[in-house]
């Protein structure tokens, strides 16, 4: 929520980048609810903002994922000035620690957001440290909009954010409660800033019942509050919270990749070892039969089951990837090869952003620029972009899992990492040559895994389509073992929005292979 709402989501994002590659109904760790659920009063509508002195504190929480730890989150609460006026500091920084196919990686975040004494956001900063240069955003609320500038690996960005009202802070959720404790049967709705993602989200809340409540290492009475945060249609995450009489929250749990928050001391925070948790391993998505000769295939027709979302909503509709629905949790996906002798024409063509540096993609840094002028030239657009994938596949001559996302820049410089970082060169290359690119969020067959991993590759314009690319590959070329969940720009504005569908499909995908076309 926010705050716990915003770190669990923040977290989801950075754990997604782990996987190397929604929210599901599953239940909430067992607790022992109240009998008198069925007392519970009407719904009552949100309490008026009030000013209330919520004091300076410091509290610290354990993360655990799976029911194994896996890093530790410490927030503190200030009281400071801003131009003049009062404002609540708060401040969350995470650590996490994963295992990545083997490769131990570490992840932190730090999330700070000052609230004017009504809980209204006033300004915030966040960094994101995931491998390479820190990706650090700072923004202010303006009446009517939030500006907001966004760096990384030297490249600085800049934009604004239209309101249509003013937000809530990046812990609304959290000062909330601890200005107004909810009641049983109350209904809060609250309109928060999320961070990493860059929206406004609308966040209902519903206080149930009060129940038996199993924390570190003993057992309370909590009142358990059902949470939902909107970022946009289609796209909900669930979270339980549990807190004491005084709005504290003391638990906090979301089924998506099972993902938890207890409150402790510092000194078992700190304490903790992270288990050898390998999401990487974990998020492979296992099928019956192999899939042969992968990149000899010409079109493959498979059958995706989520169990609590639809799949036709939630992977995306390409010239080279049909979607057909087969009921509410079920749908067809036929994937058509595609490359340069084989292009699809198509009418949807860049925007942009498939053209413009970015904080991630710095296609006018001068060692993107001076790599773009040292490749030869290509008269055909879709030769030239795979020239750029296989010179990238080349060119990162240490392949490994130990870095999370890196920007182009700094994969410029390290030579090092694995799709991500593949991905994000290509784009950069591909724009600093004058070549629209944009990245693709899926998943990708891997024949030693007998199953799809979280991959993610790139599209490049062709003047009569996109041209998918993968550089991870040493031809560049993509047939009929990728599945795409999401494109993007990774502008900016919306770096890591394209990962979405990754949390919404992750633990929940079944994946089938209905039939197969080779080359001759």
């Amino acid at each position: 929520m926010f705050g716990r709402r915003a770190t669990v989501i923040c977290q989801f994002i950075m754990a997604v980048l782990v996987t190397g590659g929604g929210c599901t109904p599953s239940s909430s760790p067992d607790v022992v609810s109240d009998s008198s659920s069925s007392k519970r009063s009407a719904p009552a509508v949100n309490p008026t903002p009030t000013i209330v002195d919520i004091g300076e504190a410091e509290t610290w929480d354990i993360i655990r994922m799976s029911g194994k730890p896996i890093g530790y989150q410490v927030t503190r609460w200030q009281t400071k000035s801003e131009n003049g006026e009062p404002v609540l500091e708060i401040s969350a920084e995470s650590q996490l620690r994963l295992l990545r196919f083997g490769q131990p990686t570490e992840e932190s975040m730090v999330l700070v957001s000052r609230e004017t004494p009504t809980g209204e956001l006033s300004s915030f900063s966040t960094r994101v440290s995931a491998g390479g240069n820190p990706m650090v955003t700072n923004g202010k609320q303006f009446p009517g909009k939030l500006q907001i500038s966004n760096e990384a690996g030297g490249s600085r960005q800049s934009w604004e954010l239209p309101l249509a009202q003013p937000c809530e802070g990046l812990f609304a959720v959290e000062t909330s409660l601890k200005r107004q404790p909810m009641k049983s049967g109350e209904v809060r709705k609250l309109q928060a800033f999320v961070p990493i993602l860059n929206v406004v989200a609308s966040v209902q809340l519903v206080a149930m019942d009060w129940e038996e409540t199993p924390l570190f290492s003993d057992t309370k009475r909590l009142l358990r509050i059902q949470g939902k945060t909107t970022l946009a249609p289609g796209q909900q995450i669930q979270t339980d919270l549990w807190t004491d009489a005084e709005g504290h929250v003391l638990r906090s749990y979301s089924p998506t990749m099972q993902q938890e928050t207890i409150r402790v001391d510092k000194e078992i925070a700190l304490g903790q070892r992270p288990a050898n948790l390998d999401l990487g391993a974990a998020s492979i998505v296992e099928i019956e039969a192999p899939l042969p000769s992968p990149a000899k295939t010409t079109c493959v027709k498979y059958r995706a089951r989520l169990a609590s979302e639809n799949p036709a909503l939630v992977f995306a509709r390409r010239p080279y990837q049909k979607v057909e629905p087969i009921d509410e949790r079920s749908a067809y996906i036929t994937v058509t090869a595609v490359n340069p002798e084989r292009l699809l024409v198509e009418e949807t063509g860049p925007q942009d952003s498939d053209l413009q540096p970015s904080a991630l993609i710095q296609a006018d840094d001068p060692s993107i620029v001076a790599l773009a002028a040292g490749l030869p030239d290509a008269d055909d657009p879709s030769e030239q972009a795979l020239a750029i994938a296989t010179f990238a596949h080349q060119f990162i001559d240490e392949k490994n899992f130990s870095t999370t996302f890196a920007s182009a820049a700094d994969v410029a410089q390290s030579r090092t990492g694995d799709c991500t970082e593949h991905a994000v060169l290509v784009a950069a290359l591909c724009r600093a040559r004058g070549i629209p690119a944009r990245v693709v969020v899926g998943l990708v067959y891997v024949p030693s895994k007998n199953g799809f991993g979280f991959h993610m590759w790139n599209e490049a314009w062709t003047n009569k389509g996109w041209l998918p690319l993968d550089a991870t590959l040493s031809d560049g070329r993509v047939a009929g073992g990728h599945l795409v969940l999401s494109t993007s720009a990774l502008s900016s504005q919306d770096s890591f929005s394209s990962f979405f569908p990754v949390i919404q499909t992750l633990g929940q995908l079944e994946l089938k292979v209905e039939d197969f076309e080779l080359f001759e």
